[in-house]
């Protein structure tokens, strides 16, 4: 072939580079910037995709690869069809390994391979394919992994393939995939594992979110064992991942797979300069940083894991993996605990020692996490007969310490209490300092919320426009049938708390009959039956743009101030009906974090009271009644960027 044109950096486009890419089976911190470069060059893609395949192969893989009656009726966890319709790359390593099976003589499998009948694909890995298939010496279901063809004649590969076997063959035990039998020196090498029925941790993860803690404890457990196993026999796995922890069907077993990256603890022989091996999301500090590894490198990732399970998350995300990696090592993740409130203490204190930056600050060994999480489960399932693991509460304060703790902050409390009231005697009530239920925006910005208002299906919108004026007046604005009531209370008493100046009611209702607004008066009352105030309501009907530019207007030429005047907006609009699942609430996030979900698309705007914007799974917010549990996510919209807020109320 014609080796590539090499064209000039600084254009962007490097072709040589592309096909290094293509060629190349193991992750360089470079290849960051030139896959942010295809997303953006056409030509770029265009060329990589010639590369990987000529346009006629395309063409049969497409077709080959459809779903068919038998993909359908396939108990694998994919098919052929369901793991490579979407990505062409996965569907031509499928089509190569397929072409190269010898034809069957069962019209339903789709090839022979050595003595094994080939019946599905269950999934498509970095290295290459894993077949669904028929061991007939034995007459059971296996997985066979094969080599991808395009890496067979690559040394670096082979030895890499044949390094899996020998080192998944090594580890004996029930939470590590079995290997029955190996072919390395074929034209095209394979293994034969166990084929385990249940789908990847990775999934339940996807299907369910975070887990109960019981289950976290059940599989963290199996799993600890099974990394202890390996350590036993001097291997690191170095890429533990939910999508490598399998789940059996019917069996509360999980079994650790694919050692595509394990080796032992002295190897280098095979180690590149400069290359990552491993799931960025996953990674140790020191894996991240490309340094030699040890058995420590697993418990972090499985730290990583373990915090997955308890949040539904992993602990460090990013657009691309290079700040993925670039968290790992600088950043400390959210605390679990702020998105998973139910999480006991102990159980983050283990995660937050697994996942600790320096390797020194972690567990001895896996063996003695696998011991700590089988104590917390026993725990968990039998509270009065099996204490936490002294390990983890050591350091929590003794009930003395508790006691004396709650008698400090009783104390503090009680002195803060005095001087807060010291202060608001000295202050006056009235003033425009922004409080905890206070959103200061524009009245500007009045638009976007009766946009809102008057196309929202939730019950019981209320908007409240505070601190209008000098004189803290308030007003409130209501959906009504095409258009949006303005209610404005005027108070004229010396009560201290309910004052109101009665001087804007009529530059109010000279604004308002200008403008031949539709009012109604309604008096409030005294216990004695005298007048207590007067709650005049106006009926503003139109589109929202026109609803929107003639309260503007009310508002300004009724309190004397301009469109730029920064007002107290509580928009208070939650569902009316809805219920509250017993020891839940929503969970707390930061903003980063809240608009992160928002931007997965499993969440659409629910709502918001007072200062805190709410968010709701997708799937629950057709539910009626809305019940209010962990899955609901809020946090402080005061904080939020102007367009976040934007895009979030406009989701619904």
């Amino acid at each position: 072939m014609k080796s590539p044109e090499r064209k000039s950096p600084t254009a962007g486009c490097d072709l040589q580079r592309v096909q290094d890419f293509l060629n190349s089976d193991h992750y360089h911190l470079e290849d960051a910037d030139l896959i942010a470069h295809l997303d953006v060059c056409p030509a770029c893609r265009k060329y990589l995709e010639a590369q990987a395949g000529e346009p006629e192969r395309w063409v049969q893989a497409t077709q080959m690869l459809q779903t068919s009656e038998f993909d359908q009726s396939s108990s694998a966890g994919f098919s052929a069809a369901t793991c490579c319709g979407t990505n062409a790359s996965q569907s031509v390593a499928v089509k190569d390994v397929l072409d190269l099976l010898v034809p069957s003589e069962y019209p339903n499998h789709l090839g022979r391979l050595g003595t094994y009948e080939v019946t599905g694909v269950v999934g498509v890995g970095g290295m290459g394919v894993v077949l669904k298939a028929i061991d007939p010496s034995l007459d059971r279901v296996v997985a066979v992994k094969v080599m991808s063809p395009r890496l067979s004649h690559n040394e670096n590969a082979r030895k890499r393939f044949a390094r899996e076997a020998k080192a998944a063959a090594a580890v004996l035990h029930p939470n590590v995939i079995p290997i029955h039998s190996v072919s390395s020196g074929s034209t095209l090498p394979y293994l034969v594992m166990s084929y385990i029925r249940g789908g990847s941790l990775q999934k339940r993860l996807d299907r369910e979110g975070a887990l109960p803690l019981v289950e976290v404890l059940r599989i963290g457990s199996q799993i600890a064992a099974g990394l202890s196993a390996a350590h036993e026999q001097g291997l690191i796995h170095r890429d533990i991942k939910p999508e490598n922890i399998l789940l059996e069907e019917g069996v509360e077993r999980v079994t650790i797979t694919d050692f595509g990256l394990a080796r032992s603890v002295d190897d280098n022989t095979i180690t590149q300069m400069g290359a990552i091996a491993g799931t960025p999301q996953y990674m140790s500090p020191e894996q991240a940083r490309g340094e030699q590894l040890d058995q420590q490198s697993d418990l972090f990732s499985f730290g990583s894991l373990l915090y997955a399970l308890c949040t539904g998350r992993p602990p460090f995300r990013d657009d691309t993996s290079y700040g993925v990696m670039r968290k790992i090592i600088d950043e400390v993740p959210a605390p679990i605990r702020k998105l998973s409130p139910e999480t006991p203490v102990w159980m983050t204190a283990l995660v937050e020692q697994l996942m600790a930056k320096k390797k020194e600050d972690r567990f001895a060994s896996a063996k003695e996490v696998h011991a700590l999480l089988d104590a917390c489960l026993s725990h968990v399932q039998q509270p009065s007969s099996n204490p936490i693991p002294s390990k983890l509460v050591s350091n929590q304060p003794s009930n003395t310490k508790k006691k004396r703790m709650k008698v400090f902050v009783g104390i503090g409390i009680l002195l803060m209490a005095m001087s807060a009231t010291f202060v608001q005697l000295r202050s006056n009530y009235f003033n425009s300092k922004l409080t905890e239920n206070q959103v200061l925006h524009r009245l500007s910005e009045v638009d976007g919320y009766i946009d809102l208002m008057m196309q929202s299906r939730y019950e019981g919108v209320f908007l409240n426009l505070g601190s209008i004026g000098k004189d803290n007046n308030y007003l409130s604005l209501k959906p009504i049938d095409g258009g949006v009531e303005l209610r404005f209370p005027a108070y004229d008493t010396d009560d201290f708390w309910n004052k109101r100046q009665a001087q804007y009611v009529d530059r109010l209702m000279a604004a308002a009959n200008s403008l031949a607004l539709p009012s109604s008066e309604k008096s409030e009352l005294e216990n004695d039956g005298s007048v207590r105030g007067i709650n005049y309501e106006y009926r503003v009907i139109g589109d929202p743009e026109t609803v929107a530019h003639t309260i503007k207007r009310v508002i300004t030429e009724t309190f004397q101030i301009d469109e730029s005047a920064e007002c107290d907006f509580t928009f208070n609009n939650m569902p009316g009906n809805y219920s509250t699942r017993a020891g839940q609430k929503p969970r707390e996030l930061s903003n980063e974090d809240f608009v992160i979900e928002f931007a997965g698309g499993n969440y659409v705007y629910m709502g918001e009271q007072k200062t805190k914007v709410f968010l709701i799974p997708k799937d629950m917010a057709v539910e009626k009644p809305v019940t209010l549990d962990s899955k609901i996510l809020y946090t402080d919209v005061r904080t939020l960027d102007p367009a976040d807020v934007k895009r979030i109320r406009s989701s619904k």
